[in-house]
């Protein structure tokens, strides 16, 4: 192992060419390293009854819920509305109704002033948190949907990258289920909850991205460099 390399760059999912983090951050010289730490499965489900919403949490529970209604012949009801965790997210929805800020207890609390009353379909992943369904029991008609498993791959390859940034806690358990942090590594985290499990695993994360995005992350790297300019 020769050691850390200076200007590169990890983040615990898939970045295309077009990507946030690679526009912004590979003008200043930095080399992305992207790849998903986690693998997913569709699961089959069925829908019955009367609904008002869908709310998502992440791009795959968009994919999934929409390919198996596709595939099983679904129909949804035309008033049906679709909300979304956070921006990220919403990008992969035609039309979201509502968009939270990706902080479960801020968008729990927004989406219940508009979806107070209302039958809620939550996709999800089989081992989500369920973050806002759990704070919106009492507000909302709960519909628990797991649409997708997502398990963490075996032994992930290590990474020799200063900054390792994990988008959420499975991709983190992956990764140092495996790996230490080589030394000068420093772990940044995409939002609250991924911090909280890096901070669970004795790996506090020296920085937590504004809000959750890849701008958002991309920019604290590069005041992480100024800082240290």
């Amino acid at each position: 192992m020769s050691g850390i390399i200076t200007n590169k760059v990890f983040i615990s999912r898939v970045v295309m060419p077009e990507s946030d983090i690679r526009q912004l951050l590979e003008p200043h010289g930095f080399e992305v390293e992207g790849r998903s730490l986690v693998a997913f499965e569709a699961v089959p489900f069925t829908l019955s009854g009367p609904f008002d919403w869908v709310f998502f949490y992440s791009k795959q529970g968009i994919q999934f819920f929409f390919d198996q209604v596709t595939k099983a012949g679904i129909v949804l009801p035309p008033s049906t509305r679709f909300a979304a965790i956070g921006p990220g997210t919403a990008s992969l929805l035609k039309i979201a109704h509502f968009t939270g800020d990706g902080v479960p207890e801020t968008t729990a609390k927004a989406f219940g002033v508009v979806a107070a009353g209302k039958r809620v379909v939550f996709a999800r992943a089989a081992d989500s948190r369920q973050s806002v369904q759990a704070l919106l029991a009492d507000v909302v008609e709960v519909v628990d949907l797991v649409v997708y498993h997502n398990q963490p791959i075996q032994a992930p390859v290590l990474s020799e990258a200063a900054i390792l940034i994990f988008t959420s806690p499975l991709n983190a358990q992956a990764y140092f289920s495996t790996h230490g942090l080589l030394p000068g590594q420093k772990t940044l985290a995409i939002g609250q909850t991924t911090a909280r499990a890096l901070s669970e695993m004795n790996i506090a994360p020296i920085g937590i991205a504004a809000h959750p995005s890849e701008n958002a992350i991309a920019e604290l790297v590069l005041s992480m460099e100024k800082a240290h300019k």
